[in-house]
């Protein structure tokens, strides 16, 4: 938390995705910015961030 200025649980969020291996994290929190490209999240602060994300079709072509 002190080596990146982060409140408790925005620390706790970062460490959770890092964990679990979540690599899109979608807030508009600032605090985030920085930290989240240390751990290779790539945060998500808008419709167009999301937008850029690469989809993948779940859709049963049955």
């Amino acid at each position: 938390m002190k080596r990146h200025n982060l409140l408790p649980n925005d620390a706790i969020i970062i460490a959770t995705c890092n964990h679990n291996n979540i690599k899109n994290l979608a807030s508009y929190d600032s605090d985030f910015n920085i930290v989240s490209n240390t751990f290779g999240i790539r945060l998500l602060s808008s419709v167009e961030d999301f937008n850029k994300i690469p989809r993948i079709n779940l859709s049963r072509n049955d």
